[in-house]
């Protein structure tokens, strides 16, 4: 179909449906003594609306002339009203707009003096609707909006959010995708919600053509499917038709004639059977291209030929230079030049005319818009000078005590900021103290404790190289439980010592290439004497030729933490297994160490690598920590360019793993600068 005649024909098609409701039975009440001529206008009404049209349109109409001819000849202008709605609407499904605009403006003019509001608002829907579909955007946005605001008054929901799937077409037609796709997508939302499949059918069909517009054809195709099931499941004859034939156009843009075509004949057949005029316009158009493409030339004109008819049924005369475009396009595929240049001409000289049409009909628009608003804008002066006549009168009594109150909320103000600011200077010098303080107690900490701590460890391990002392066993016990003591005070006060220096951003790393291996056997022997303490076994699987790129007594301290708290946490007779390889991220190596311990509570996991979280948690054997490591082992590792993290099982254990680069990054980056080059 040609731009927007999707849209355009589903709207049509989902406002029949959507009007389409039990309370379509027109009634009003009349004076007693006139019931029997009601009675008569009624039945005969009723009958005409519910008449089997596609069978029959000659006698539908006739029923509708006598209804309406009744109610001319009395004095009912509310029934009356509905009445030419009705007769509106059926023209309108019919597709013969030109007929229906005018009762539906006679429906709007009664039920605005009747006071009847919703049968006002749909005829301004329907009427907005006609006006688009002419190509009068102007006017179908007012009338649109009006009828919204009806809607909204009397809390019909329903026909509410098919007029805003109107505005949603008016916005498409001016190519606004994103506003109309907001539309859709909203209507869409409240119809999900209140259960209401016609609608759901409705918004499923636009945002397939929003798709369709902007080039998505899978998408689009996704959406028309979706709305066909629904339509199909509410027998929906139409809306299904209109379903098809978007489907076909979807598959004629991607060159799939075949399927194309057979889209179109089912789509053709079911609107044929409905006399859906409007809709076999483009129907028997597509057909046509389709044709053409196929080099069917013959075929594909008779089709352009029966579009051109139901154009004449239905007075949609823009169509037209469309259709004769196409015929010309289809001549010079048989390179009959003449005939071809015959109906170009025809298209360009239509679409010229109508071009007119639209222009002196807008200019009209802006001359009446133009003399409404300068009354407007009139009377709105008149009104201005009064109220500010009245303001200055009142702004004169009020501007003395107005200052006043300024000047004493002024001051009141200045007297809070200046308290403030005195206590922020106050708690300033007393933070600075403060921190003064604590780095003194930092330096006591990492020169003066940590040396004499260093010293006595130095002499235990003196004491035990002397070969008198290690023939005695049980002294040899007793200097290796206190060899064991002083080196943990010895680890803990560096602990210490780099968190102070973290906090004061003075801690700097100088990375190198660092084997794996060797590290990890320093610390796997800095912890034997709790791993045989506890009986544990630990696994030793990393390959002697993995390196990282980092700082080595960062990593020892990294590696040490992960072990210790390993040891930690795992029973008696448990296992830590250390396992190294290739990330999954491009150029870096994983390093894990796994126990068989108890597991860490989820809550507890998502807190561990808080640089703010300092808890001290026992041990299996009541063993401490200081509760800064794994802080501390964050901090180098995203320091080095790597993550930590943990993954852990209640009742199996914890799994405790980081990423290092497995080489300077800045030769990395010049390693993958170079590669395309030698790939060229």
């Amino acid at each position: 179909m040609k731009v927007f005649a999707a849209l355009v024909l589903s709207l049509l098609s989902y406002t029949l449906l959507a009007s389409a409701k039990p309370e379509a039975r027109v009634e009003t009440t009349v004076p007693s003594t006139d019931s029997t001529l009601f009675a008569i206008y009624q039945a005969k009404l009723d009958s005409a609306i519910t008449f089997p049209d596609k069978q029959d349109t000659a006698t539908m109409y006739r029923l509708f002339r006598e209804a309406i001819a009744l109610l001319e000849e009395s004095s009912h202008s509310a029934a009356l009203a509905k009445g030419y709605l009705a007769y509106g609407q059926k023209e309108y499904a019919l597709g013969y707009f030109l007929r229906s605009e005018s009762y539906l403006r006679k429906a709007k003019e009664l039920a605005e003096s009747s006071k009847l509001v919703h049968e006002k608002a749909m005829a301004l829907q329907y009427l907005a609707h006609i006006a688009w579909r002419m190509g009068d955007n102007p006017r179908a946005v007012q009338e649109i909006l009006q009828s919204m605001s009806l809607f909204q008054e009397v809390n019909d929901t329903l026909q509410y959010a098919q007029s805003a799937n109107i505005l949603g077409g008016v916005y498409t037609s001016l190519g606004k995708y994103k506003e109309a796709s907001e539309i859709y997508q909203e209507m869409l939302a409240l119809a999900a919600y209140q259960k209401d499949t016609l609608q759901m059918a409705q918004n499923y069909e636009y945002l397939g053509i929003i798709h369709f517009f902007e080039q998505g054809y899978d998408s689009a195709l996704f959406y028309y499917q979706k709305s066909y099931d629904f339509n199909v499941l509410m027998n929906a004859d139409i809306a299904s038709a209109i379903n098809l034939g978007n489907m076909a156009e979807v598959y004629e843009y991607l060159g799939d004639y075949e399927k194309a075509l057979s889209f179109y004949i089912k789509a053709a057949e079911i609107e044929e059977r409905n006399n859906f005029n409007s809709g076999l316009i483009f129907i028997y158009y597509g057909i046509g291209k389709v044709l053409t493409q196929q080099n069917r030339f013959e075929e594909g004109l008779a089709y352009y030929q029966k579009s051109l008819t139901q154009i004449d049924k239905t007075g949609e005369f823009r169509e037209r230079p469309n259709v004769y475009l196409l015929m010309a396009d289809n001549y010079e595929k048989q390179n009959r030049s003449r005939q071809a240049l015959v109906y170009h001409k025809r298209s360009v000289a239509l679409k010229d005319s109508i071009d007119n049409l639209d222009k002196n009909r807008q200019l009209e628009e802006m001359r009446v818009l133009y003399d409404l608003e300068s009354k407007e804008r009139q009377n709105q002066l008149l009104k201005y000078e009064n109220e500010l006549n009245k303001a200055e009168l009142d702004s004169k009594k009020n501007i003395i005590q107005f200052q006043l109150i300024l000047v004493l909320l002024l001051v009141a103000f200045l007297l809070i900021v200046s308290g403030l600011a005195l206590n922020v200077i106050k708690k300033r010098k007393k933070l600075d103290q403060a921190n003064l303080t604590k780095d003194k107690l930092f330096r006591i900490l990492g020169h003066d404790l940590r040396g004499p701590v260093g010293n006595v460890r130095s002499m235990v391990e003196l004491i035990q190289s002397d070969p008198e002392i290690s023939r005695s066993e049980e002294l040899a016990r007793h200097l290796k439980t206190v060899h064991h003591a002083v080196d943990n005070t010895f680890h803990l006060l560096n602990d210490l010592l780099i968190w102070s220096n973290i906090q004061r951003d003075g801690l700097q790393l100088h990375p190198t290439r660092v084997a794996l291996c060797p590290i990890i056997e320093r610390c796997l022997s800095n912890i034997q004497y709790d791993c045989q303490k506890k009986e544990i076994v630990v696994l030793n699987f990393v390959k002697d030729d993995l390196y990282v790129w980092a700082d080595e007594n960062a990593l020892m301290t990294v590696i040490r933490n992960l072990l210790s708290n390993a040891i930690k946490f795992t029973p008696r007779l448990g296992t830590v297994t250390i396992n190294a390889q290739l990330s999954l991220v491009a150029g870096m190596i994983e390093v894990s160490i796994s126990d068989t311990g108890a597991g860490i509570p989820a809550d507890k996991l998502a807190q561990l690598f808080d640089h703010y979280y300092h808890e001290t948690t026992f041990g299996t054997e009541n063993e401490k920590g200081s509760g800064l490591g794994l802080s501390i082992c964050k901090e180098f590792i995203e320091r080095s360019g790597g993550q930590l993290g943990a993954i852990s099982d209640i009742g199996k254990g914890s799994r405790f793993y980081f990423t290092l680069p497995s080489e300077c990054p800045s030769e990395r980056n010049l390693q993958a600068e170079r590669k395309p080059e030698t790939e060229g």
